[in-house]
């Protein structure tokens, strides 16, 4: 039984992976402590402009964002409150400049 168990979460966590790297939307994973990246798929490297996702790894976009949203709301706020929608709801989809 524990065998079974161990391959199904094993099967389970290379569907995901596949799913996130192989996604053609953007996708990435903040530490919601930091906002930093956990990770980053590779249609969000190219999104971002990155020359691989691994330049993207414990890298924050708030390095690269302006003060201020297109909404003039200031990045650093906006950026916590997206995390904390995505931590309430289980994910978010938002657009950042």
């Amino acid at each position: 039984m524990v065998q079974f168990r161990l391959e199904f979460l094993s099967d389970s966590e290379e569907r995901f992976r596949s799913f996130f790297e192989r996604n053609a939307d953007a996708m990435s994973l903040l530490d919601p402590e930091t906002l930093r990246f956990i990770q980053v798929n590779e249609a969000g490297a190219q999104l971002l402009g990155a020359p691989g996702r691994e330049k993207l790894c414990n890298v924050s976009p708030m390095d690269w964002s302006p003060e201020r949203q297109p909404d003039d709301r200031l990045s650093i706020e906006k950026a916590w409150e997206m995390v904390r929608l995505a931590l309430t709801n289980g994910s978010h989809r938002f657009e950042w400049l």
